[in-house]
């Protein structure tokens, strides 16, 4: 399996909700470097925020826009989709249809991922859900 393939792998895991392979592809001391959090988090945090994001928002899937690989590194250009159907972070379901982009570098060490780093637009998100205002026009 290359590294991209690693990469793939951990997504596809991460949008048919089977966080036993997720698991597989994390290292045991993998840490989740995100612009959703404040600190690294470890691999049982990292799955547990897929979780959360499964049960707040239904259907959600990976698009791989691009993807490059430099040695050890995969870098990982997309778009998470899905639909703001249960409660997330205390706001109330919507309905409303969501696109995150993100962009994420994801260094391998023997087989699996030893560390991710992750941009996200994390304001874009809570603006399509209603929880804060678009900007003016």
């Amino acid at each position: 399996m290359t590294n991209k393939d690693i990469v793939i792998s951990f997504f596809k895991a991460m949008d048919d909700n089977d966080s036993a392979v997720a698991e597989t592809l994390l290292g045991s001391n993998h840490q989740f470097h995100s612009t959703m959090s404040p600190v690294p988090m470890n691999a049982e945090q990292h799955i547990g925020m897929s979780k959360a994001m499964n049960e707040s928002f239904s259907d959600g899937r990976h698009e791989i826009i691009d993807i490059l690989e430099d040695g050890n590194k995969v870098v990982v250009r997309a778009t998470w989709h899905g639909a703001h159907t249960g409660a997330f972070n205390g706001i109330p379901a919507s309905g409303k249809p969501v696109h995150l982009s993100f962009i994420a570098i994801c260094e391998i060490e023997n087989g699996q991922i030893k560390n991710q780093w992750a941009e996200m637009d994390g304001m874009s998100l809570m603006m399509q859900i209603g929880a804060l205002p678009a900007p003016a026009n």
